[in-house]
C-alpha cells in the first residue's frame, strides 16, 4: 500500500495557525506558525503559480490556423529550375499566392489558411498546370 501524506492547515488560537501531516505508517506531525508566516507561504504559492502561466503562456500563443507549400522546381532531366514562377491556387476559394524559386530551385508560400491547395509551375516567367 502506498504512504501518501495528507497536509491541511488549520487556524488555532491566538492568530496561530497549524500545519497538520498524517500518513498511513507515521503519527501525526503539526507544526504551528504565524499568521506572518502564513501570508508569507500565501504570497509565495501565488507567485509561483503566477510564473508558471507566465512560462507557458507563449505555448498558447504559438498556435496558429496557417501553414505553408514548399517544395523544388525540376526539368525533366531532374536539374532544378531557378527562377521559375510558381501559383499556388486555392482549390476551394480561388486565392492565388505567386512566388518565384531561388537558385537551387526551392519555392515557399507561407501563411496559407488550412484548405486545398494546388500548385502550378513553368519555365521562367510562365506558368503551366
Amino acid at each position: 500500500m502506498f504512504d501518501v501524506p495528507t497536509q491541511f492547515i488549520s487556524r488555532g488560537g491566538r492568530g496561530r495557525y497549524r500545519k497538520v501531516t498524517t500518513s498511513f505508517s507515521s503519527k501525526k506531525v503539526e507544526r504551528s506558525f504565524s499568521e506572518e508566516e502564513y501570508t508569507n507561504m500565501r504570497k509565495i504559492a501565488v507567485l509561483f503559480f503566477a510564473a508558471v502561466l507566465i512560462v507557458f503562456a507563449g505555448t498558447v500563443w504559438a498556435q496558429t490556423e496557417t501553414g505553408q507549400i514548399a517544395g523544388t522546381v525540376t526539368d525533366a532531366t531532374g536539374g532544378v529550375v531557378a527562377n521559375a514562377k510558381v501559383v499556388v491556387k486555392s482549390v476551394n476559394t480561388g486565392l492565388t499566392r505567386e512566388t518565384t524559386t531561388n537558385s537551387s530551385g526551392l519555392y515557399t508560400s507561407p501563411s496559407l489558411r488550412l484548405q486545398d491547395f494546388h500548385p502550378a509551375c513553368g519555365g521562367v516567367g510562365r506558368v503551366e498546370s
